[in-house]
């Protein structure tokens, strides 16, 4: 997890990066019964990860950590959603077509 709140995770430990979970999205952490033992959930709007550690107390810790983070970044910032996004929150690469009726963009999201 990074100062963004932006948990990645991989295939194994050093590997490949399977994804990200912005954790201002995330519903609940908890465990979770599973075929494999340590195992917990993380619940987000539309979708269920499911986790699982070496040990019971990292299972703990992780929890933990992660139901804080998701604390602090809910209560200090206001959710992606809510809002409000403009132009200005987006650098022009190119313009990718031209028409009658206006021009499209290919934009990256600034970081400001």
């Amino acid at each position: 997890m990074d100062e963004t709140g932006i948990l990645k995770y991989y295939n194994k430990e050093g590997g490949v990066l399977k994804g990200e979970i912005l954790l201002k999205n995330v519903g609940s952490v908890r465990a979770a019964h599973a075929n494999k033992k340590n195992c917990f959930k993380v619940v987000t709007n539309n979708r269920e990860y499911l986790f699982s550690s070496e040990e019971p107390n990292d299972m703990k810790d992780w929890i933990d950590t992660l139901s804080n983070a998701r604390k602090q970044l809910k209560g200090s910032e206001t959710s992606f959603e809510a809002k409000r996004i403009g132009e200005s929150d987006f650098e022009k690469l190119r313009v990718v077509g031209q028409g009658s009726f206006g021009k499209v963009l290919q934009v990256v999201r600034s970081l400001h």
